[in-house]
């Protein structure tokens, strides 16, 4: 079942030698598992996985954080409690800082999950200084975008 394969994925997330391809893999093999009909959410909190999810956000955006922000765009879809579960492994403070991306992809799911985040628990995203980065992200992107014109 899903488990082994949740378990397998969590432990190389967790191997820091395993090299950014194979992380890679392991990320889209939890986000594929969370993008099924009955998502198994609580598994994946329960695995362990969050607080490796958080620390491939890095300090600076990297390939990963497209498909980590869609992890908890999926985590953060149903339930408060997973939402909460989200911010207390230290996810807000990394998504928000990921809105300074110069990739687009990258921004545009983080704001969905932070969008997710916000349903639930909106104080705790205001008082993180969401909105201004939301604000300053769609002005950098407009800037961009008139730029290229």
């Amino acid at each position: 079942g899903f488990e082994q394969e949740l378990s397998w994925n969590v432990r190389l997330l967790g191997n820091p030698h395993i090299g950014l391809h194979r992380t890679s893999k392991a990320v889209q093999e939890i986000r594929r598992l969370l993008s099924t009909v009955n998502p198994p959410i609580q598994a994946v909190i329960d695995s362990g996985a969050l607080p490796h999810l958080v620390e491939l956000l890095g300090p600076e955006p990297n390939m990963l954080a497209h498909d980590v922000a869609w992890v908890f765009i999926n985590i953060t879809c149903k339930e408060k409690e997973h939402t909460e579960a989200v911010i207390k492994a230290g996810a807000l403070p990394k998504l928000i800082k990921l809105l300074e991306s110069k990739w687009w992809h990258v921004c545009e799911s983080v704001a969905w999950a932070l969008g997710n985040i916000a349903a639930d628990c909106r104080d705790v995203v205001m008082e993180h200084g969401a909105v201004q980065a939301i604000i300053s992200m769609c002005e950098n992107h407009m800037k961009h975008e008139r730029a290229l014109k």
